[in-house]
């Protein structure tokens, strides 16, 4: 996804909503520690699938952008699209 703002945060909680009021079971997790570039909301369903949504510090431009990361899988698809995102010294340990 290209859009890295308002846009994809809004449709990821539509989807969010839209699985709480499907009666779908589904879990939560959101995460972020100090010294960090990332933070993330997470959740998934009991079918294996996972929505994620990573929040990272771009330092490309003149002054550090926030931007947000939206991807759907499983965890094994979650683990690789983080892992081609985030630096290793970022990634979650799990």
């Amino acid at each position: 996804m290209t859009d890295y703002g308002a846009a994809t945060i809004k449709d990821w909680l539509r989807d969010l909503l839209a699985t709480a009021r499907s009666g779908v079971q589904f879990e939560t997790s959101a995460g972020a520690e100090p010294g960090r570039s990332y933070a993330y909301l997470e959740y998934h369903r009991s079918d294996g699938e996972h929505s994620i949504l990573l929040f990272c510090v771009d330092h490309a431009g003149d002054r550090p952008l926030l931007r947000a990361h939206r991807f759907d899988g499983s965890a094994a698809e979650m683990r690789e699209h983080i892992n081609a995102l985030l630096p290793a010294e970022d990634r979650p340990h799990r």
